[in-house]
């Protein structure tokens, strides 16, 4: 009974650590991003979408790919948060959980570049050259 109790509790702390996430609100994002110009930055959306708009000194890995984990354990300091971000807030969340559950610590804007857009925040548009 005892080992039952133990399994329980720790398959209830698992699944609470990789749902206990920050996300932040776009203005709160927006600060922790000008603090820090060197802060990780995570889009998680698709090519097209990323030549749309985006984040100044966003980094592209579409969460739609089969690699998605293996391309950011390449490309991304462990070391370091990743902030992250989407169209709308669902990708980006689900993005940090798989990435927290690979060792990652991040930060989700809430609302995405949808909402950052709304507080009239600034965004690149058109392809990297």
């Amino acid at each position: 009974m005892r080992k039952l109790k133990c399994a329980v509790a720790a398959i209830l702390f698992t699944a609470t650590s990789l749902m206990a996430q920050d996300i932040k609100p776009a203005k709160f994002f927006k600060q922790d991003l000008d603090a820090n110009p060197k802060i990780q930055l995570l889009d998680v959306r698709t090519d097209a979408e990323f030549a749309e708009n985006r984040l100044e000194n966003a980094f592209l890995i579409d969460f739609y790919l089969e690699d998605f984990v293996k391309r950011c354990e390449e490309s991304l300091n462990k070391k370091k948060t990743v902030y992250l971000y989407c169209r709308s807030g669902g990708r980006s969340n689900m993005a940090a959980q798989k990435l927290q559950k690979a060792g990652f610590t991040t930060v989700d804007m809430k609302g995405g570049i949808k909402a950052w857009m709304a507080e009239d925040y600034p965004v690149i548009t058109g392809k990297m050259d």
